[in-house]
Parts: C-alpha cells; structure tokens; sequence
C-alpha cells in the first residue's frame, strides 16, 4: 500500500470541510439568531444539528463506508497501521477526527509533512494512516 500524498491529504479535507462549512452557512441563513456582531449565531437544536452533520458526514462515512467522500474524491482510504487490510474499528474514527479542529491548521499540515507515512494528528493517536487507493 502506498502513503498519500500531502497534496491528495489537503485536497480530501478541503472537499469534506467544505461541504461541512457549506451546511453550516446554510443553517446559519435559515435558523441563525441575530448576534451582538453583526452576524448570526446557531444555538440549541441547530448548533446540535450541525455536530450530527459533521458527525454523520465525517466519522460514520469512514466507519460505514471506509472513508469519507473527500477520500473517495480523491482516491484515498484510511487503514490501521497494524492490519492494514482490515476497515477501521469505530474508535479509530471517532479517534481520527476528534483531532480534525487541530489538524486543518498549519499543525496538521506540518505533521503531515513531517511524519514519514505523512499522518496528522489524529492518525497518529489513532494509529491509522491514509493511503491511495490507485
């Protein structure tokens, strides 16, 4: 199995955050409250519904479907380090993504550079590492 690329890394991500974001202003326009500056503010059921989402979109797409579909856009699977021809256990998903607020900043991106199977964060606490699916 070969590593990732950094630049197929930061591809899958930005794919995945943007739909995440893009959920996000479009609760905000509909259900956002008026905040003290100048914006909106989502609170309650709504903030709830955006940590589903990410939830739903990110971690269980990986467990369900062995990956998320900004790793499938970009033909990339997560696999553990230890047996790397078996899915993801439901934890190791829950693991990899706890870190996700950490690893899209320039931490992750210098993780990624810096690990030898180019793992962010949460890869490495999860002990899982991305690889190509080409």
């Amino acid at each position: 199995m070969k590593k990732a690329s950094v630049s197929n890394r930061i591809a899958s991500g930005i794919i995945d955050y943007l739909i995440v974001f893009i959920f996000i202003f479009v609760m905000s326009y509909y259900f956002g409250e008026p905040n003290d500056e100048g914006g909106t503010s989502l609170n309650g059921l709504s903030a709830l519904s955006v940590i589903i989402f990410w939830f739903v979109w990110i971690v269980l797409s990986d467990y369900f479907f062995g990956r998320s579909f900004g790793n499938w856009a970009c033909d990339l699977k997560p696999v553990p380090i230890e047996n790397p021809g078996y899915p993801l256990s439901f934890g190791q998903c829950v693991v990899r993504h706890i870190f996700d607020g950490i690893d899209i900043s320039w931490v992750g991106l210098l993780l990624i550079i810096l690990d030898d199977k180019n793992r962010r964060l949460g890869d490495i606490v999860g002990k899982t590492m991305v690889v190509t699916t080409k």
